[in-house]
């Protein structure tokens, strides 16, 4: 039986997922990155995921997503309207302004 940080993050995704899933299959960015699972399930969905931490994750790029390794306090490394989605499932509460998003 899985235990209850799984199943959560289990459903937190399942939900993110239902309300993408039916979107044009474009780029999607994880911002700031909360672990590989999900990103897997949008690369099965035919989505292009790409993932952004300020902790490096070698092991991302062995699942064939673009990982950029920068600080989501600072100046945004992407241009507007790379991505037609940016979810952000986990480690919001490391944002020193997260309001201003």
């Amino acid at each position: 039986m899985k235990n209850i940080q799984e199943l959560l993050t289990f459903n937190v995704h399942k939900v993110v997922i239902e309300l993408i899933k039916n979107k044009k299959k474009n780029k999607v960015l994880d911002a700031p990155y909360g672990g590989k699972t999900i990103l897997i399930r949008l690369k099965k969905l035919e989505f292009e995921p790409f993932a952004t931490n300020i902790d490096n994750d070698a092991s991302i790029s062995k699942n064939k997503v673009k990982f950029y390794q920068f600080d989501l306090n600072e100046i945004f490394l992407f241009k507007d309207k790379t991505f037609e989605d940016i979810i952000c499932i986990e480690r919001i509460e490391y944002l020193e302004n997260h309001f201003e998003l």
